[in-house]
C-alpha cells in the first residue's frame, strides 16, 4: 500500500514539474508592471524609467502618462496572455541600449513593443493563420491552416 501511495505521488510531482517546465520555457511577461507600447523607443523609455515597479505603475497620473505616450501596462492578466514575436532589436537611449521585442499580444489583440528584460521564455514567431470558406450548397464549411 505505501509504495503504491509513493508510486502515486511521484507520478503526481512528475506530472506537475513538467507542466511547470513548459510554462516556463513559453514565452510569457515576468511582471504585472510590464509596459507595452506602440514604439520601441517610447516601451525603452517606460522600463528604464518604471523597471518592475508595480506601485509606479498603478498610479492614475503615471497611467495617464503611458496612455498619452500608446502604452499600457500588463496588469493582472501578465500571466496568462499568449504572446509570440513579430522581431526584436535594441534601442538607444541617454543611458545605454534597451532590448525590446515587438510581440502579438492575445492571439493578433494588440501588437506591442516590450523591453525584453519584461519577457521571459522562448518566443515563438508570429505565424498569420490562412483560413478558407467552402459553401457547398447551404453549408459553409471552414478550414484553417
Amino acid at each position: 500500500m505505501r509504495s503504491a501511495i509513493a508510486s502515486s505521488a511521484a507520478l503526481l510531482l512528475t506530472i506537475c514539474g513538467t507542466a511547470l517546465a513548459d510554462q516556463a520555457k513559453s514565452c510569457h511577461l515576468k511582471t504585472p508592471a510590464a509596459v507595452g507600447c506602440s514604439s520601441a523607443e517610447a516601451a525603452a523609455i517606460a522600463y528604464e524609467r518604471l523597471g518592475f515597479d508595480k506601485a509606479a505603475t498603478s498610479r492614475s497620473n503615471i497611467r495617464a502618462l503611458l496612455t498619452q505616450a500608446q502604452c499600457v501596462v500588463a496588469g493582472d492578466g501578465y500571466k496568462t496572455v499568449q504572446l509570440q514575436q513579430f522581431d526584436a532589436g535594441r534601442v538607444p537611449t541617454a543611458t545605454g541600449w534597451v532590448d525590446v521585442k515587438y510581440l502579438n499580444v492575445g492571439n493578433g489583440k494588440y501588437a506591442l513593443y516590450y523591453a525584453s528584460r519584461y519577457v521571459d521564455g522562448d518566443c515563438e514567431p508570429f505565424k498569420p493563420q490562412t483560413c478558407r470558406s467552402t459553401v457547398t450548397g447551404d453549408k459553409i464549411e471552414r478550414t484553417c491552416d
